[in-house]
């Protein structure tokens, strides 16, 4: 009786009176249950697939068009914003 009754009252005891963080210790015990049933994903051990591909030397690749248009893109851009910005401060109010 003394193996199995004592720690069903003290469990019993903690269920009726015993809070963790304000809440009862049923949530506790949920949470318990929950946290070794449930599988874990643990993103610092990450396994990764492992291909082992036949080394290639890879050649230079010149510069697309597109590349150029974006960085011309950005200058236009830029030298219109500081136009407006100018354009701004001169109007008379």
């Amino acid at each position: 009786f003394v193996f199995f009754g004592l720690p069903l009252a003290l469990l019993a005891g903690a269920l009726a009176f015993y809070p963790i963080n304000n809440r009862p210790f049923s949530y506790f015990l949920e949470a318990i249950f929950n946290y070794i049933t449930k599988q874990h994903l643990y993103l610092w051990r990450k396994k990764s697939d492992v291909v082992h591909k036949s080394f290639s030397p890879i050649k230079p690749v010149e510069e697309d068009i597109s590349v150029r248009a974006q960085m011309t893109t950005k200058k236009n851009i830029s030298s219109l914003a500081r136009r407006l910005e100018l354009q701004a401060l001169q109007k008379p109010e």
